[in-house]
């Protein structure tokens, strides 16, 4: 995923699938919003058009909620939720 690959994988639940695809993720925009410079801006003023960052597809909703949670345990304490 590093590299810009697609990734499909298949586990036993509780493997730790959900992460191994949301570090890459997660470090990508880390390291997107790091080299983002600071400049002098109003506040609500847009630099740029808003665009999706990453996008994942999900079968279910349920899936959906289970995933963005677990984003939130991994990502706690960055900046990115």
């Amino acid at each position: 995923m590093l590299g810009g690959f697609d990734l499909l994988a298949c586990a036993q639940t509780g493997s730790g699938k959900t992460a191994a695809f949301l570090i890459p993720i997660l470090s990508k925009l880390l390291i997107k919003l790091m080299k983002r410079p600071r400049s002098e801006r109003q506040p609500g003023e847009r630099r740029q058009k808003a665009a999706p960052l990453a996008v994942i597809i999900l079968p279910t909703r349920e899936i959906g909620i289970q995933i963005f949670d677990e984003c939130r345990r991994v990502s706690q304490g960055k900046a990115i939720l």
